[in-house]
């Protein structure tokens, strides 16, 4: 049954359907998966670092083991995965699809333990740590690109972060040569500074540079400071200020008086004028 259209879905109707009939079981058919994009973006889950790191946690099983063994190491590991999914919202979901994916050897009773154990105690390990006990190295750390919550066996977390820091500055100088920037030592190989062309005049620094000031604004040389009077915008003149009076609204002469009568948009002043002006002299 077609319902009313909710203005807050976007229904698009498919312009091959000919009959009207037609046309309404394609906008039927839009607007449900209208509503189911609408309904999976609203319940989709906001970032978060258990977010992340089962996410990471998934990627290092599915790469080194896909599915876990059944032994005691598997359950470890599945472990740590599930005390990671307890610190998220709809664990129940979580869990079970982390059990298809990594240990469908699991039996019933032994998830829902090790299940009630995850949510009860929501265990969390520090990144080396959690590295120990899956045993990650520092190659496929980087080649995982799992190295934010989860450390590496065989490189510590200081010597990490300098090598972190070190791709970085390469991949900025990266940026900064495809930008055009040169080189500090080609910079200053080509500069003045390193020329000192004012000790072959026997001048000093400041003396050279304020010659060269005078030649370029004699020559007319355009640069950021020195530009000709020609060449610069020249606004208009600005109109002179009206009298207090004319930006009031008040007359200086006399008001217009035509044969209708007096104008009728005196104001207080000309009225107070016109008054004085009415009283006979002596």
């Amino acid at each position: 049954m077609i319902g009313p259209r909710s203005p807050r879905v976007p229904v698009c109707e498919d312009p091959r359907a000919a009959d009207p009939a037609s046309k309404a079981r394609h906008a039927e058919v839009a607007r449900r998966y209208a509503w189911d994009r609408r309904d999976k973006a609203r319940d989709r889950e906001p970032w978060s670092p258990a977010k992340q790191l089962s996410a990471d946690l998934a990627t290092v099983y599915s790469d080194h083991w896909g599915e876990l063994d059944n032994d005691r190491e598997g359950r470890g590991l599945f472990a740590i995965l599930l005390h990671t999914l307890a610190q998220r919202p709809a664990f129940e979901r979580l869990a079970a699809d982390a059990r298809d994916t990594f240990a469908p050897w699991l039996s019933d009773d032994d998830f829902e333990r090790m299940s009630a154990e995850a949510i009860r105690l929501k265990r969390r390990w520090k990144p080396d740590t959690l590295a120990q006990r899956i045993g990650l190295t520092y190659a496929d750390q980087q080649r995982l690109g799992v190295h934010r919550y989860i450390g590496a066996v065989d490189v510590p977390k200081a010597e990490r972060d300098r090598l972190r820091a070190e791709r970085r500055n390469a991949n900025r100088l990266d940026r900064r040569r495809a930008a055009g920037v040169k080189p500090r030592a080609e910079y200053e190989a080509n500069s003045l500074s390193r020329a000192e062309p004012w000790k072959a005049e026997g001048i000093s620094k400041a003396t050279w540079y304020r010659r060269r000031k005078a030649e370029r604004d004699k020559s007319g040389t355009i640069t950021k400071k020195n530009t000709p009077i020609g060449a610069r915008p020249v606004s208009p003149p600005k109109q002179a200020a009206r009298p207090l009076a004319i930006r009031a609204g008040m007359r200086l002469g006399p008001p217009p008086v035509t044969a209708a009568g007096p104008p009728f948009c005196l104001t207080p002043l000309h009225a107070f004028r016109d008054q004085i002006a009415a009283i006979p002299s002596r």
